[in-house]
């Protein structure tokens, strides 16, 4: 319990502070028996919040309409997809059994079958099944998935897309992201680095390059605990190496707030570059899926090594390069 409690901390704290919509969700139909009920949860805006222990309404904020709004629970640790509603207006009534496989929103609405499709894992084809590929209820869901997807499927869909989709809020982020990756030097078939722009605490972007020294990169986030417990590591490794290594640290956080704030004592020990990637598409294109992570790049942008935790001895990796 402990441990979905924290996982949950982690997940509130990345929640957008800009929302902009209210919603009422009412649950008082709604049968969560045969699970814990602190495990049952409503996933929103790439966020998750638990249902109420007593009141059966809810309120959450979510950054646009129309969205997609699901009904979660935690297992084996993974959160599990039960239930994907079309949300439109700024109220949700979801009634039925969870135990029974009876869960409803509004059925009625013509798009809630597309958000069926979703929960069934469909897959997307913008050439033979358009109608689903480009349907609202997908859009959505490929723009909070796409960190997950292949850089090649975001193009093709892009790439096909109908012009009455273009003005939709997540086909604009989903073209948004893309741009932001093709701003990233980084080859991934020859895994070497050249250069990246991210963004700094004065919310002014910043141009990383190769400077003729090797260049160790982490990639962190502030919901991951042993990225800030490694901080002090990382401020040896500075101390030890300085003089024949660059470094800089990413965070791939939601929110510049969450960035700043979250465990400021220990990011205040970074002398180094820190910077936010604030599209989350620097870590897109790197193929970054698990934190903490490490990378050492040559003088020459060439990848050396990866770890998971801090290196213990660059010596020998840096008398090669």
């Amino acid at each position: 319990m402990l441990r979905v409690k924290l996982i949950l901390i982690c997940l509130f704290i990345a929640v957008g502070l800009s929302a902009q919509h209210k919603v009422t969700v009412d649950i008082k139909a709604l049968d969560v028996s045969g699970f814990e009920p602190e495990n049952v949860l409503l996933g929103f805006d790439r966020s998750i919040k638990p249902l109420p222990a007593e009141e059966r309404t809810m309120q959450i904020e979510v950054k646009n309409l129309p969205t997609l709004i699901t009904l979660e629970y935690f297992k084996k640790k993974k959160f599990i997809t039960h239930k994907t509603f079309w949300l439109e207006g700024n109220s949700l009534t979801i009634s039925g059994s969870m135990a029974n496989k009876t869960v409803v929103g509004d059925e009625n609405h013509p798009l809630q079958k597309m958000a069926n499709l979703i929960e069934s894992n469909k897959k997307p084809n913008p050439e033979k099944e358009p109608e689903y590929t480009y349907s609202l209820p997908f859009l959505v869901y490929l723009n909070f998935h796409k960190t997950f997807r292949g850089n090649k499927e975001l193009e093709k869909i892009i790439s096909l897309a109908p012009e009455k989709v273009m003005d939709f809020w997540a086909y604009k982020e989903i073209v948004a992201f893309m741009d932001n990756q093709n701003a990233v030097g980084y080859d991934r078939s020859t895994k070497t680095f050249t250069y990246l722009t991210a963004t700094n605490k004065e919310k002014e972007e910043t141009a990383i390059k190769l400077t003729g020294k090797p260049i160790l990169i982490d990639f962190s986030s502030s919901s991951c605990r042993p990225c800030i417990q490694d901080i002090p590591k990382m401020v040896e490794i500075n101390k030890t190496y300085g003089d024949k290594l660059d470094m800089l640290t990413l965070w791939d956080d939601k929110k510049y707030e969450t960035w700043t704030k979250v465990s400021a004592k220990y990011k205040k020990l970074i002398t180094w570059n820190s910077l936010w990637d604030e599209k989350g598409a620097i870590f897109q294109k790197f193929d970054i899926r698990v934190f903490p992570n490490y990378h050492l790049y040559g003088a020459d942008g060439k990848l050396i090594k990866k770890w998971n935790r801090p290196p213990k001895n660059l010596d020998k990796y840096l008398s090669k390069d």
